[in-house]
């Protein structure tokens, strides 16, 4: 575990405005991780993990944010595999707080649901509230990505499983708030910086 600036040091998140990659759509839990790390960064929407760290080594973005734990599933392997492969240093971490909602067009009920998209530890996070209805339940790559698919497809008897502030990116309503099982449901991201950029 790389350990946090000294006083005195610069990190990223303190420089005015840094791009920051994460895996996802606007709205996703780990854009949350962005904002609530970084001061005033330029968030960069990136399609899986492996680009994040690829855009930071690279030198597209000055760092990127990736889930590392949930509080309910555990270890998110594959980030652990990628921080291994890359070995970018670790600037920081950021806990955030994973609350659920289900997402749909405006005018939809519950009872008018049947299908439900969503990443598969969303899913796995909303289980018992989902398996309380005879819903088909999908995967998809991002929470965020899952509503502005129901969104642009503008599907009717579908619902996404995302944070409730990604309902008015998408133009969508929350059908159903806090529907993740838990009340202490948190996801713990990494903060992921160029080599030589820890500090300055």
């Amino acid at each position: 575990t790389t350990a946090g600036p000294t006083s005195g040091e610069e990190r990223p998140g303190d420089r005015p405005h840094p791009r920051v990659a994460f895996a996802g759509e606007p709205g996703a839990f780990a854009e949350e991780a962005v904002l609530r790390f970084f001061a005033q960064p330029e968030p960069l929407a990136l399609g899986s993990f492996r680009a994040v760290f690829e855009a930071v080594r690279d030198g597209d973005a000055e760092a990127g944010v990736v889930p590392v734990e949930s509080s309910l599933l555990g270890t998110i392997r594959e980030n652990v595999d990628l921080l291994y492969a890359f070995d970018l240093p670790i600037a920081g971490e950021v806990s955030v707080p994973v609350r659920l909602a289900l997402l749909a067009l405006p005018g939809e009920r519950i009872d008018t649901i049947e299908r439900v998209y969503s990443i598969a530890a969303a899913l796995a996070q909303a289980d018992e509230f989902l398996r309380s209805r005879p819903w088909a339940v999908e995967t998809t790559y991002n929470t965020a990505g899952a509503a502005k698919q129901v969104a642009q497809r503008g599907e009717r008897g579908a619902a996404a499983v995302a944070s409730a502030r990604v309902a008015a990116i998408y133009g969508l309503e929350v059908i159903a708030d806090d529907i993740q099982t838990g009340s202490d449901n948190r996801t713990r991201f990494a903060v992921v910086v160029r080599r030589g950029d820890e500090a300055t």
